[in-house]
């Protein structure tokens, strides 16, 4: 115990941050792995791959996917079309958000070979390199070239499977010889046939167990309903085998074509730490490090061009002492600040400043404690970060870690802090929130929230200001004990936001069973950024020559901004509510909030805003499109015909629910979801 003590009491914490090889580093904030992701898309070009077509649940989803393109008009014709269509959006994602990640496709079961081992039937489709426009391009249009590119295998011939692990493990090592290039290699392999050709089974099992255990990660993409993943997959692919069993369970765990966009974003999103520094109990020391949950997603810098050769420019900063044109050092440069009303001039070296600015090293240093209700949410200064233990750099801190958020979640305290995060760094005053673990015992207690503390930044005194409103003294109140015309608004009021409220973010912890929403309530979740969507599709046309004439590009990049709610949508669900609110402030105006009579008249409450000038036309025009809508009934289609020829995605959404309003059902939801609860209402598969 007495080691265990001096250990976490060592006076000389700071060699926890210095590398054995390195002793005077003076950056131990360096990233602690690879974020560069290397994928390998593998699809299958057997003869069934184009004959046959998704289930009808995933046809509609890969319809829904499909990225207009210049063949519009053109459907998801079969397995390999979707495969297709899946990947080029994918790298549309990638090449905007993960530009350095290293993406390459390959074609099996061809009858052309392309490869730097010169195995039969697998053909080498793109080289590996970053995305770009060409690739997406070149892949998108991969079901209308094949044909004349390519020759599926006849008769039910194949490669052997083997073979093309071997050429999986050529490509990782050519691109990345000493095995650190990348943080995350992987291959997803597309395909159909769930029983591919291999002359030796063990020593194919053998192969994928060794490039297991070389970081490459191995994922199928089973295409069809009846794809049997335990019959070869099971050994071959990356799965915990001590957790799956079943078929059902091995096919929980395969990704889809819907879920391939996502499963490149996760890997973009890494959970890389900002920080790590000591957390300071006293004389008590542990590790941690901290995480930035949240950062403002902004376009990237434009890259300026010479205008004779088109290379880029490089920018580079020179001091030139005005009086001599010499170009100045750092040692012959000084600032000086301006002191009382005399504007006396203190003079300061580059060095002195650094000084000054220097409050001591990295750290995290308790202060106190204090109950939670202390801490008011208009406190946060500026975006949390998340705080977790550091075990490489101390062992035992995770220990120490757990014990501090259990007891601090059982007391109901926060800790108050100070916190320097670089030796540059002024103390920021910060307050840390524990957070427990959370599991989802219907999912095998997969985690839903990740223990630790949430560190938010607390302002200092000179950071408060003080807001005075005009006239604050003199605003009336509603006092709803003493009136019971105010008691009447209030209670207007409640229903309008329960009416109104959004649908409940899955990171609450707690609902309000005052305001439980229901059962059809609005649903909105985190919404996208209008001018940063607006200006990616801008990019992707201009690259992947989409669009057509100019008007339709222009079309194409109308992009919804979902931060602004449509009245509409609000009218649908909470008409009635705001009415009868509206009525009882309106009910208000007659009489005073002291009980005495009003002079004047006031005027009338609109909650809707007046229109801007030059916008008269426009509102006219909505309102006569609005009044047409209201008097649409359901009788105007043959739904019947309708949705046994597939055509309700020729309808628009408010079409489809002037059907659901009309016989009761649910109108939340994507138009999918509307076009398939019309179906299931019809009888209609």
């Amino acid at each position: 115990m007495s080691s265990f003590s001096s250990f976490f009491q060592s006076s000389d914490i700071s060699s926890w941050w210095l590398d054995k090889d390195e002793a005077d580093d003076e950056d131990p904030f360096k990233a602690e792995e690879n974020e560069k992701d290397c994928t390998l898309f593998l699809i299958d070009c057997n003869e069934k791959m184009f004959t046959e077509k998704l289930s009808k649940h995933e046809e509609n989803k890969a319809n829904e996917m499909h990225i207009k393109s210049d063949h519009d008009d053109e459907k998801i014709s079969s397995v390999f079309h979707a495969v297709c269509n899946a990947a080029s959006d994918a790298l549309k994602h990638k090449i905007i958000k993960s530009k350095d990640d290293v993406v390459c496709f390959l074609l099996f079961n061809v009858l052309e070979t392309k490869n730097a081992m010169k195995l039969s039937n697998i053909f080498l489709f793109s080289e590996p390199d970053v995305p770009s426009a060409k690739l997406i391009k070149s892949v998108r249009d991969l079901p209308l070239t094949f044909s004349s590119q390519f020759q599926s295998l006849k008769d039910g011939k194949q490669c052997d499977f083997r073979d093309l692990l071997w050429t999986l493990q050529n490509i990782f090592a050519e691109i990345d010889v000493k095995g650190t290039k990348y943080g995350s290699k992987r291959a997803f392999i597309f395909t159909n046939n769930d029983s591919p050709h291999h002359s030796d089974l063990s020593a194919t099992k053998s192969k994928a167990s060794d490039m297991l255990d070389a970081g490459i990660e191995i994922a199928v993409f089973p295409l069809v309903s009846n794809f049997q993943i335990k019959r070869f997959y099971g050994d071959i692919c990356t799965f915990n085998m001590d957790e799956l069993s079943t078929e059902s369970q091995y096919r929980a765990v395969c990704p889809s074509l819907e879920d391939l966009k996502d499963d490149l974003r996760v890997k973009e999103m890494k959970k890389r730490s900002t920080v790590s520094c000591p957390l300071s109990i006293g004389d008590f020391h542990l590790a941690v490090k901290m995480y930035s949950l949240y950062r403002r997603a902004t376009k990237d810098s434009p890259t300026y061009l010479d205008a004779r050769t088109n290379q880029p420019l490089v920018t580079e900063t020179r001091w030139i002492c005005s009086d001599t044109g010499q170009i100045l050092e750092d040692s012959q440069i000084k600032t000086y600040h301006e002191y009382g009303p005399a504007k006396h001039k203190i003079y300061f070296s580059k060095q002195e400043m650094r000084e000054i600015k220097t409050f001591g090293s990295p750290s995290l240093t308790l202060m106190g404690f204090k109950p939670l209700h202390r801490l008011k949410a208009y406190y946060q200064f500026k975006p949390s970060q998340f705080v977790y233990p550091d075990e490489e750099r101390c062992n035992g801190s995770t220990k120490a870690f757990d014990a501090l958020i259990r007891a601090m979640h059982k007391e109901k305290v926060f800790a108050v802090c100070m916190y320097i995060a670089r030796k540059a760094s002024i103390p920021r005053f910060v307050a840390l929130v524990a957070q427990q673990e959370l599991l989802d015992k219907e999912d095998n207690n997969r985690q839903i929230q990740p223990p630790g503390l949430n560190m938010i930044f607390l302002p200092f005194a000179d950071d408060i200001r003080k807001v005075d409103v005009d006239g604050l003294e003199h605003m009336k109140r509603v006092e709803p004990t003493r009136n019971a015309q105010h008691a009447q608004l209030v209670t207007k009021c409640k229903a309008m936001i329960k009416r109104l409220r959004l649908d409940r973010h899955p990171d609450d912890e707690e609902v309000d069973p005052d305001l439980e929403r229901e059962a059809d309530a609005m649903e909105l979740e985190f919404p996208c950024n209008p001018q940063l969507q607006t200006h990616y599709d801008a990019l992707e046309l201009l690259a992947l020559e989409q669009g057509g004439d100019a008007d339709d590009a222009q079309q194409e990049q109308v992009v919804k901004d979902e931060i602004k709610m449509d009245e509409a949508t609000m009218d649908e669900y909470a008409r009635k509510e705001m009415e009868e609110y509206m009525a009882a402030l309106q009910a208000l105006d007659d009489v005073d909030f002291d009980g005495g009579d009003v002079a004047e008249s006031k005027p009338r409450a609109s909650r809707k805003r007046k229109a801007e000038d030059g916008n008269e036309g426009s509102k006219k025009r909505k309102a006569a499109k609005r009044k047409a809508t209201d008097s649409t009934s359901s009788d105007t289609f043959d739904w019947k015909k309708l949705a046994e020829n597939d055509e309700l995605k020729s309808l628009k959404v408010k079409d489809l629910k002037i059907y659901l309003n009309e016989n009761g059902l649910k109108l939340s939801g994507k138009k999918a979801d509307l076009i398939e609860r019309i179906k299931d209402h019809l009888g209609v598969e």
